[in-house]
């Protein structure tokens, strides 16, 4: 009977010609090659979506409040809305974009009654999501999801701008952490937070003077007014934390490579590039804000 796997090699034959090459050659002879050509790759057993679209690596994601939207942010410079039901893209944001650096990060502002009920007011709609991203260029960026009253249906649009640079020659911050909180220290304050080089900052965001514009007719363009900001410095015995960079970098330049925030304690936390994650209060007091949480930060 014809052998039913020929190219395998019988442990008792190996053996005889093993015994021979080590006679002759005094060295043994290889093992029998195997077939080590990767198995296809299973998916989890309760993945359920792939969703395809983007051009270049996705470096963020996050879900709408409601869980009905997810975005993703890409290296190819652009945010993807997609309807989490259907795994249906159903926007690209890429109005203002800076094709020359990638989109790093997303957050969605949750919209609640207790929100000033201005920042929803829009020409032709209801403003139904805020979302926030943020990239290598420095900027964050504000998109409005207005709900049009006649088809029902989400326009979006860029409402609003922010630089965390001052000269266009400087070298662009990248914006890794990207937040929106409500923190009990600032009641009724719907906070954006992000980070760039060696800082985390805390914005707010109202409504401009202006109604709409040429590029976003049916938004009202919003404005970022700083509320605080917090730069972080080396410890003061440097030997004990990591150096970023190398000889890329010969200052040894600090920087935040994210930072989260917790309601439930009213705490933020940065990472940051000398290994080192710095833990601190946004809780208020009666000396200057800036000087509190500078003196209840903790090193972890």
């Amino acid at each position: 009977m014809a052998d039913e796997h020929p190219h395998k090699i019988r442990p008792h034959a190996f053996h005889e010609a093993n015994a021979l090459h080590s006679s002759f050659f005094g060295e043994p002879l290889p093992s029998p090659s195997v077939n080590t050509a990767p198995s296809p790759q299973r998916r989890p057993q309760n993945e359920r979506m792939c969703m395809g679209g983007h051009r270049d690596p996705i470096y963020g994601t996050a879900f709408s409040p409601d869980g009905k939207y997810l975005a993703t942010a890409s290296e190819d410079s652009t945010v993807r809305i997609w309807l989490v039901q259907s795994h249906k893209l159903v926007a690209t944001l890429s109005e203002g974009m800076d094709t020359n650096y990638e989109c790093l990060r997303v957050a969605w502002m949750k919209i609640t009654n207790d929100n000033d009920s201005n920042l929803q007011q829009n020409v032709g709609g209801v403003e139904k999501y805020v979302l926030a991203s943020g990239g290598a260029d420095g900027v964050v960026r504000l998109w409005s999801a207005v709900e049009n009253e006649e088809e029902k249906k989400l326009e979006w649009q860029c409402v609003g701008s922010l630089n965390h640079f001052v000269e266009d020659d400087e070298e662009r911050p990248q914006i890794y952490a990207l937040q929106f909180i409500q923190s009990p220290s600032y009641p009724n304050i719907d906070i954006m937070l992000t980070s760039a080089h060696d800082s985390v900052y805390l914005w707010t965001i109202e409504n401009g003077n202006e109604e709409s514009s040429s590029e976003s007719p049916n938004a009202r363009q919003k404005k970022f007014l700083s509320l605080s900001s917090i730069q972080f410095s080396h410890l003061d015995d440097a030997s004990q934390t990591y150096q970023f960079g190398g000889p890329r970098n010969p200052e040894n330049e600090l920087y935040v490579f994210d930072a989260c925030y917790s309601e439930s304690n009213d705490l933020l936390a940065a990472a940051l590039s000398d290994g080192t994650c710095r833990v601190l209060s946004l809780a208020a007091s009666n000396v200057d804000e800036d000087e509190s949480i500078q003196r209840e930060q903790c090193v972890l």
